[in-house]
């Protein structure tokens, strides 16, 4: 599927496997999982489309604070990290969204928004 085509599907289809981010660790520890890095290109791809109205921005969120949850049961906290990030930058251009992304960080699991904390804004 082309990163293009990939905009359309929810992020709750779109997240790596665990057992594939883990497979490709080890394959390469040094690396950051290709799973991974497609994911977040994705996620930005979806997050330049939101960013065109307020309404898409909103039904966006709606599946970042899912997959930020961890709704789907994938266990990843580095997933939950990138969506919890995504949301973020979206409150940045719709100022509507802040208690929303607020109260979403403070329901995560703190793992997740511990690895969030290491990213500088």
């Amino acid at each position: 599927m082309s990163p293009r085509a990939e905009e359309q599907v929810p992020v709750s289809e779109l997240e790596p496997a665990l057992e594939d981010l883990r497979k490709e660790v080890a394959e390469n520890p040094h690396a950051t999982p290709q799973g991974l890095i497609r994911f977040s290109e994705v996620l930005y791809l979806k997050q330049v489309e939101a960013e065109k109205s307020e309404e898409k921005a909103k039904e966006f969120f709606l599946e970042l604070q899912d997959c930020a949850l961890n709704k789907t049961g994938r266990e990843s906290r580095n997933v939950e990290a990138l969506c919890l990030l995504t949301a973020k930058n979206l409150k940045k251009k719709y100022a509507s969204l802040n208690r929303s992304v607020e109260a979403l960080e403070s329901r995560v699991n703190p793992e997740t928004a511990r690895l969030t904390r290491l990213v500088p804004n």
